[in-house]
């Protein structure tokens, strides 16, 4: 975003006329809004709304999207810069409201302060104001990429904000919330759902309104505790106990809020923070046991080989658990990221080698498509109306979610999931006698990150018995032999 404000700046510094249509026309348009993904050649200019005339309406397929309100910073011959006011903002909410159908974002501005700001909320019209950023203050500023044409009409992600500007608005209807200590409850709501939405690859997979919160669990608020703290105190974890009391106390204002106004039908945070905190403390130490050992591996392969569609699972598992891929990372990649006939693939610029039960599974899934025609560019898809398609993210997470049924008895199995395992990997390529630098190319771990994974005790005992030992290591990956055994048993056939 600091290259947007750049761009921005410069463009109004090369302004000799600070007027409504100069900002409208040279920044707004051809700057602001043509590098957050919108198209210059899809907006109308001076459509005829209420009692005047839009500056800018935003169309798709001739369907209205967005309104945009352009203000100039100069009138005339006046030289002190012309801010905007309740009644610009009014004047907008009155063109969304006027406009045939209705439509829910607007964004008021004046070249340097861009007011973005979502009709449907209820209340009255200033609360319907989601970001208000200028340029001329600090405040907010990594905010600027949700009002992007993909984080507003594509992923949606820019209505985890609005729902947050609907909470502040029913906290006053109900005077539920002292509005003194807004900024607080503001700024740890902003950066939980910004974590949040970039967590889930800034993607809202449902279309159903705000059913996306019901998704989220304190489980969640643990992880935007600890990563939060992370950051702050680079090489350890430091998890304040008041500060997660506070965090839980806000975001379960939120959520009560939200569904006391039937705003969201279920939600994960109404039994209590005490109760929740324990329980999350009780499954996190679970979890952090690595149940990723030779055998069950092998469970897992035998499992997922036994499905309809087991050489498409098996690929994903080994992308997952011995490549160390994330989720995300599979989702996206192409077939011409991979190379079947000299075992190699390309992620995200790291070459690797593939091992020959992966390449099995690749040639089985490229002689399926073939019969099928499909002549997709992504490896892992399905078939939508006729047409091939990149899966849902959520189909990755089903593969390992079929897991639970290799011993129902055995609740570990429902902790496998592409991060579980990518976590487990991680120390297990380290205890086996792999280098930080040899784990970081291997599975594209951020070099921030790495004590997430392997607690810094344990990396400098362990750097302590390398060095005494003259530093020599031949490191085998941990899962080689069984992989190497699978596939000698299912090609024998």
């Amino acid at each position: 975003m600091q290259e947007l404000i750049k761009a921005v700046k410069k463009r109004m510094s090369e302004l000799s006329n600070l007027g409504e249509e100069n900002i409208k026309n040279h920044v707004v348009v051809h700057v602001f809004l043509k590098e957050l993904g919108y198209d210059p050649d899809n907006w109308d200019y001076e459509e005829a709304i209420y009692e005047g005339r839009a500056d800018i309406v935003y169309k798709i397929k001739n369907e209205p999207l967005f309104i945009v309100e352009t203000k100039g910073q100069k009138k005339g011959s006046q030289t002190t810069n012309i801010d905007l006011a309740e009644k610009d903002v009014k004047q907008l909410s009155d063109y969304l409201n006027s406009h045939k159908p209705v439509i829910d974002w607007g964004l008021l501005t004046n070249g340097t302060r861009y007011i973005l700001l979502n009709n449907s909320i209820e209340g009255e019209i200033p609360d319907r104001i989601v970001f208000d950023i200028s340029f001329d203050n600090t405040h907010d500023k990594a905010y600027l990429k949700y009002y992007s044409y993909e984080n507003l009409f594509v992923n949606r992600t820019t209505q985890y904000f609005a729902d947050i500007a609907q909470y502040k608005s029913y906290a006053k209807m109900d005077r539920t919330l002292n509005m003194k200590n807004w900024a607080v409850y503001k700024s740890t709501l902003f950066r939980f759902f910004n974590y949040y939405a970039k967590q889930n690859d800034y993607k809202i997979i449902s279309k159903s309104p705000h059913e996306v919160l019901s998704r989220i669990h304190p489980e969640d608020l643990m992880e935007f505790v600890n990563d939060n703290s992370q950051n702050r105190n680079p090489g350890r974890r430091v998890t304040s106990k008041e500060t997660m009391k506070n965090y839980y106390s806000y975001l379960s204002s939120f959520f009560k809020t939200l569904s006391e106004h039937s705003y969201v039908n279920n939600q994960n945070f109404s039994q209590g923070r005490d109760f929740s905190l324990s329980g999350i403390k009780e499954t996190a130490k679970i979890k952090s046991e690595n149940y990723l050992n030779e055998e069950r591996f092998t469970e897992a392969l035998a499992y997922l080989y036994s499905s309809k569609t087991n050489y498409r699972d098996i690929a994903v598992f080994l992308l997952c658990a011995y490549y160390g891929l994330e989720r995300n990372t599979v989702h996206n990649l192409k077939w011409d990221d991979i190379d079947i006939n000299k075992k190699s693939m390309i992620v995200n610029g790291r070459q690797c080698e593939m091992n020959d039960l992966l390449v099995l599974c690749f040639d089985n899934i490229t002689k399926q498509n073939k019969a099928n025609k499909n002549k997709s560019e992504y490896v892992f898809t399905s078939c939508i109306g006729g047409k091939y398609k990149k899966v849902n993210e959520a189909t990755l997470n089903d593969i390992f979610n079929k897991l639970k049924n290799v011993n129902i008895s055995e609740e570990l199995w429902t902790f496998f999931s592409p991060q579980y395992v990518r976590n487990c990997l991680i120390y297990r390529l380290f205890e086996t006698g792999f280098s930080l630098e040899q784990i970081i190319y291997y599975t594209g771990v951020d070099i921030k990150k790495i004590s997430n994974y392997i607690s810094s005790d344990i990396i400098i005992e362990e750097g302590k018995k390398r060095y005494n030992n003259g530093m020599k290591h031949n490191a085998i990956h941990p899962f080689k032999s069984v992989v190497d055994e699978f596939y000698k048993s299912i090609t024998s056939k």
